[in-house]
């Protein structure tokens, strides 16, 4: 498997990792967050984080997603 080159979206920091997990931990800051892959290609990791919060917060009040929202969702199902 070839290296994947990945950037911490807190601290900066950038690695190479073999990981196949869906979350990566920064070996400098220690903080967790999505694969790039995991996330549309047009947003940063900031970005798409506030957007699981938004879809997080519109399942659990019953709201509907749009079909950017939908399409995330899906990704994360299809994983699980």
């Amino acid at each position: 498997m070839k290296p994947l080159k990945v950037k911490c979206p807190k601290c900066n920091y950038e690695w190479e990792t073999k990981s196949k997990l869906t979350y990566l931990t920064c070996v400098s800051c220690q903080r967790k967050f999505l694969r790039p892959q995991e996330y549309e290609e047009d947003m940063s990791a900031e970005e798409y984080e506030l957007k699981l919060k938004q879809i997080i917060y519109k399942l659990t009040h019953d709201k509907e997603l749009d079909s950017k929202e939908e399409k995330i969702v899906g990704g994360i199902v299809k994983r699980i």
